[in-house]
């Protein structure tokens, strides 16, 4: 389903992810550990919520808690204690959770990434939401939280047939949504020229194929469309390659970085970004709902994809075919690309077991710092990644200058680079006609629930602050606080654009031309085995007779080629899938 957009005056965000996976940093960053950010106040009561504090931080729950709060200040919650009001006990923690410390632990409200759906469900840690869900909500009686779900949200989140009244049940809901990419420095790019110049000869001089003058014309960029805040970024992997190599070896500047702690998940990140980009929702979402045709499967050979004579239709029972997609292939050739060419990469770094996210952040920032010898161009992370650094910005506002404030720095979401001349011309037509140009791929599977041992008392109290936490004013302050969206659909009218940061509006404009892979389904290959479709381990391979986790990592260590690893998934996948229930 393409994510559904006003091109006017407002952008219908409609973003819909799955709750399934326990991961251990992403985002970066559940549990009952009891961080609370304030003591107990004996005349109100209390509403314990856990907050993943990951990469979209505690601003926006802060928020959230004061208008709550301040709005039932005088409601009282246990008749003849003499408490009055309410107070949201927000524990801000990464510890981990699991369906026992959930049904046991003191948190009654969980806003998580990284959860397992179903066996949540499953293991009876969730309690019926469903009035929140499908029930009125007071604070904005025109509509219901399920009003604000895509179809495959409803079917997802929905289980039929569950409560007495024969109504679907529901036991969790959509949090926030994210995915990999490409963050890129738009003052250097700016002052050093690191954009195609409109005409450029493909067979000429690399220093030609960018503008060298300010008037300089550049190409028209990802969506075909001159005079837009794309023209001349790379549209496909060959003019991004021209581009590392141009930073990196011709100006002695960085061009692309990434941690080196993590830099198997966050390759393998945005391996699964450029997989779904190129194949597009529907035939991505066959690797989740194993139901329609594959189009482009094939093998290689010599170096060059050979595709099959004929589509196949995929089922339950043969789905590991689709470790055959073109897609995946171009993308490994694209990350082999990167982690074997040092010019294009952040040195030693890139590979170091010590070098974090946080430390990769904070460098790409700083290295905008005036005098700074070597200037990072480009930098590989998650949506979230502004909200996460938010302690740099501040602090290099203080010591720089307020351009440095994350409110005025010039920092944007690239497009991803298409694998083909071809795609990136489809992508731009797309754009032109008002279709998707762009597909992306959810990595966080964000979930909220409520602990199914939350007294009977307070569930009413739950049910009542999550619609709180839904409506579109919420929504919104999610947004100009995060610079992110949530995974429901609201209006972002040119008021709330205006005050976001120069990052946040372009990743606003960015989805505008976007599809969203959800990587989940009602599929029962799926639920049941919803741990192997994590989005950066689902690309094993059987190499040299030995399991390889991670693409990155067999590029790096062990010298395989794209190619190889390409044939050895198929080879994985085929093996592993009959033992699959």
């Amino acid at each position: 389903m393409k994510a559904i957009f006003k091109k006017t005056a407002a952008v219908v965000l409609s973003l819909l992810l799955g709750a399934t996976t326990v991961f251990s940093f992403v985002g970066c960053g559940g549990g009952s550990g009891g961080n609370y950010t304030e003591a107990i106040d004996e005349n109100r009561t209390q509403l314990y919520v856990y907050n993943y504090d990951g990469g979209f931080g505690s601003e926006w729950l802060s928020k959230v808690k004061a208008r709550y709060e301040a709005l039932h200040a005088n409601d009282e919650y246990e008749p003849g204690t003499g408490k009055k009001g309410i107070q949201i006990m927000i524990n801000n923690t990464k510890n981990a959770v699991t369906s026992e410390t959930i049904k046991n632990g003191q948190d009654e409200v969980y806003f998580t990434e990284n959860m397992y759906y179903y066996s949540l469900r499953y293991d009876g840690a969730l309690a019926d939401i469903t009035e929140a869900v499908t029930g009125k909500n007071p604070y904005e009686p025109e509509k219901t939280v399920e009003s604000k779900f895509t179809d495959e949200q409803q079917n997802f989140y929905g289980i039929e047939g569950q409560r007495e009244d024969g109504k679907t049940q529901y036991l969790g809901i959509p949090h926030y949504f994210g995915s990999y990419g490409i963050v890129y420095n738009k003052d250097l790019f700016d002052q050093k020229g690191y954009y195609f110049i409109n005409g450029y000869d493909p067979e000429g001089p690399l220093e030609e194929k960018f503008i060298y003058y300010k008037d300089d014309t550049k190409t028209p960029g990802p969506d075909g469309d001159p005079g837009n805040d794309d023209d001349g970024l790379p549209t496909t992997y060959q003019e991004f390659f021209w581009l590392c190599e141009y930073i990196g070896r011709v100006n002695n500047q960085v061009a692309l970085s990434w941690t080196g702690q993590y830099y198997t998940q966050y390759l393998g990140f945005l391996l699964n970004a450029l997989v779904a980009d190129y194949e597009g929702l529907d035939q991505m979402m066959l690797n989740y709902t194993f139901k329609g045709s594959a189009t482009d499967l094939g093998t290689v050979s010599g170096g060059t994809f050979r595709e099959d004579a004929q589509d196949l239709g995929i089922n339950e029972s043969n789905g590991w075919n689709l470790k055959r997609q073109r897609g995946v292939y171009e993308a490994l050739s694209f990350i082999e690309t990167l982690v074997d060419t040092p010019t294009y990469r952040n040195g030693d770094n890139a590979f170091n077991d010590s070098y974090s996210h946080l430390n990769n952040q904070e460098d790409f920032l700083m290295s905008r710092a005036d005098g700074v010898t070597t200037p990072i161009a480009m930098t590989v992370d998650g949506m979230w990644w502004q909200s996460e650094s938010s302690h740099v910005f501040s602090s290099m506002a203080s010591r720089y200058g307020a351009q440095y404030s994350q409110e005025n720095s010039e920092l944007r979401w690239m497009p991803l680079p298409k694998a083909t001349e071809e795609k990136a011309q489809e992508a731009a037509e797309n754009i032109k006609q008002g279709k998707a140009g762009n597909t992306i791929a959810d990595a966080l599977y964000s979930l909220c629930f409520v602990s199914s041992g939350i007294d009977d008392w307070k569930l009413p109290i739950a049910v009542d602050f999550i619609q709180f936490c839904n409506t579109d004013e919420s929504l919104l302050e999610f947004t100009t606080t995060t610079n992110t969206m949530k995974a429901l659909s609201y209006e972002i009218g040119n008021d709330v654009l205006e005050q976001l940061s120069p990052y946040g509006q372009s990743l606003v404009g960015f989805i505008r031309n976007a599809d969203i892979v959800y990587p989940y389904s009602s599929s029962e290959k799926y639920i049941n085995n919803a741990s192997m479709f994590r989005a950066d381990t689902y690309y094993r391979a059987t190499v040299n007779g030995a399991t390889a986790n991670f693409p990155a990592q067999a590029f790096h260590v062990d010298g395989v080629s794209a190619a190889d690893y390409f044939a050895g998934m198929a080879t994985y996948y085929e093996r592993t899938w009959s033992t699959l229930n």
